[in-house]
């Protein structure tokens, strides 16, 4: 959907486009976050 044109943008609310991306764009930092932290770890115990 192009958000910019009236009727597109009323279907995609509709079709609840928002908030799938946000769910979306909330599980990809959660995933990015735990790998990181992962690798922190990793890197942490190597220099111990």
């Amino acid at each position: 959907w192009d958000t910019k044109i009236p009727w597109q943008r009323e279907e995609a609310l509709k079709a609840g486009l928002y908030n799938v991306c946000s769910d979306l764009a909330g599980n990809v930092a959660r995933k990015a976050a735990e790998v990181l932290w992962e690798e922190i770890n990793i890197i942490h115990k190597k220099a111990i």
